[in-house]
């Protein structure tokens, strides 16, 4: 019977894709700048809705060896329940999109969560074995101990670990599983590794608790919204729409009270809460199902206004990662989400009152103005990448 660390060696092997590692051998043997790796501890899997973890792993590919590290489980109960919602078949899935040349994935494993010290240290040996003295990044999304042994096992051999709070997972609902002891955790890491939010809230409420400075990366442009070769908004059809997965943080009434009122709104993505999902077709909202990254410019070509809307206890802590999605090719009207003074001409702010906000959205939607191009240069993934990791190359 093989020991629990043969097994835990087994299942966190780092695959080989592609020929990075080849790539990277040419590059030392010609005489070429090795190619850096970066590490992302992801808090989501790939075939997930595509976020921010997404992008900046694609984009730190066009330059570095990527290992993409899904979501690990954090808590003994994600063992039981994420098998039985998946056998009741509850929750719409997301539609993956392909994994870039470049990126190695390491699959969810239940010993992170079993023996999560000695998985992160055949993770981080495994890491380390094949960077090969290259420089070495690591972006951490979630401070599970998992994780942090993995990225504290990396930094001891020299690497740069940054932390990219997206979460405030002091006030994460229960269905994110959020580590426990996540203060003690956070307020636990060394004072040299970085700390980044794409969130003004987040990072304010982290740079009081941590006693450090902590920057804000907002989102940028994802490739296939910034290839499309836009409609004139003119020429497009009266539609409101909302792309992403469907639950009860999105603001699910305004949703329905826009369809109530005679406007045309249609939504793109899985539904993950059934309830949610039955509320809005009651409404007359057309629900659409999720599409890949790389074919959802196409599929929502036609809309005028994209609309992001947010409730609950963490309006304001929340930064979509598709807003500068969505400013590519629409008018994009707010709700419950922060937006930066750079952007903040670029939105129409929607009052609370619901009745008041659907008429905004109706002006919006039947008079709409074209669109400003966002600047590619300022709003680039490989640009809020160096932001995050402090890397200039």
């Amino acid at each position: 019977m093989q020991s629990s660390i043969e097994i835990l060696s087994h299942m966190t092997s780092v695959p080989d894709s592609d020929d990075a590692s080849d790539r990277s051998d040419d590059a030392r043997e010609i005489g070429h700048t090795p190619r850096p790796v970066t590490v992302f501890l992801s808090s989501v899997r790939w075939g997930y809705l595509w976020q921010r973890h997404h992008s900046l792993a694609a984009a730190a590919a066009t330059s570095a060896d990527v290992v993409f590290v899904e979501s690990q489980p954090r808590r003994l109960r994600q063992l039981v329940l994420t098998p039985l919602s998946r056998l009741r078949g509850q929750r719409q899935h997301a539609v993956p999109s392909s994994v870039p040349r470049g990126v190695r994935l390491v699959a969810p494993s239940p010993l992170a969560v079993l023996f999560p010290r000695a998985w992160a240290r055949v993770l981080a040996e495994r890491i380390l074995a094949r960077s090969g003295g290259r420089p070495v990044d690591v972006v951490v999304y979630v401070p599970s101990t998992a994780y942090l042994e993995v990225a504290r096992r990396l930094a001891e051999r020299g690497a740069r670990v940054v932390y990219d709070a997206v979460v405030s997972w002091a006030e994460a609902p229960r269905s994110f599983h959020p580590p426990k002891a996540v203060l003690s955790a956070e307020g636990a890491m060394p004072a040299h590794w970085r700390v980044v939010s794409d969130n003004p809230v987040v990072a304010d409420g982290l740079s009081r608790r941590l006693g450090r400075p902590v920057a804000v990366v907002p989102p940028a442009v994802d490739d296939p919204f910034l290839a499309h070769d836009w409609t004139p908004l003119a020429q497009r059809e009266e539609v409101i729409g909302w792309f992403g997965a469907l639950h009860r943080e999105v603001d699910v009434d305004l949703l329905c009270a826009a369809a109530r009122a005679g406007l045309r709104v249609e939504t793109v993505g899985p539904v993950e809460d059934p309830a949610v999902g039955r509320q809005l077709a009651d409404a007359g909202v057309t629900l659409l199902p999720a599409v890949s990254i790389e074919d959802l410019p196409r599929r929502i070509s036609h809309w005028r206004v994209a609309l992001l809307a947010y409730r609950g206890p963490r309006v304001g802590s929340i930064t979509p990662a598709k807003l500068l999605n969505a400013l590519a090719g629409f008018r994009v009207a707010v709700r419950g989400i922060p937006v930066s003074e750079q952007l903040a001409d670029r939105v129409v702010r929607l009052p609370e009152d619901d009745a008041l906000a659907v008429a905004t959205l109706r002006v919006l939607v039947s008079s709409p103005d074209e669109v400003d191009p966002l600047p590619y240069d300022e709003h680039s993934w490989s640009t809020r990448l160096r932001a995050i990791t402090g890397r200039c190359a």
